[in-house]
């Protein structure tokens, strides 16, 4: 990982344009302990992405002014920034969506609504535990 994790609090970008889903998932990760990022479309996800090095992005696909798949595509543009670890975040749970963004860049896929105990899952397999 290219940031020292055992000194820093691991940061987790939550792109959602729904305040009260941002604020809920945001939540629960503050709980567990992660530092959070919210930005609420994919423009302001590519251009918080360029400036911060977040650990993790959880990114909806349905968003408005760019959409998920695209946001995750520029994002995998940044050299810097493209081995960050994306997972689609979506209520579209069928497979035709979940192709689409992993064909996209994302490394994962979890359907909303969030079930947090399986988001927690997926991120363990993206993020080493820091201990503090």
């Amino acid at each position: 990982m290219s940031k020292n994790q055992s000194t820093q609090q691991q940061t987790i970008l939550v792109v959602e344009d729904f305040a009260d889903t941002r604020v809920l998932i945001s939540m629960w990760l503050r709980l567990n302990g992660y530092r959070v990022l919210e930005v609420a479309d994919g423009h302001e996800a590519v251009e918080i992405t360029r400036h911060e090095c977040p650990d993790l992005i959880l990114m909806d696909l349905s968003l408005p002014k760019l959409d998920g798949i695209s946001a995750t595509q520029q994002i995998r543009e940044i050299e810097e920034r493209c081995d960050i670890p994306i997972i689609a975040c979506s209520a579209h749970s069928t497979r035709e969506w979940s192709d689409k963004a992993l064909t996209a860049g994302c490394n994962d896929f979890v359907s909303k609504p969030v079930d947090f105990d399986a988001l927690g899952k997926v991120i363990d397999r993206y993020l080493v535990k820091v201990r503090t």
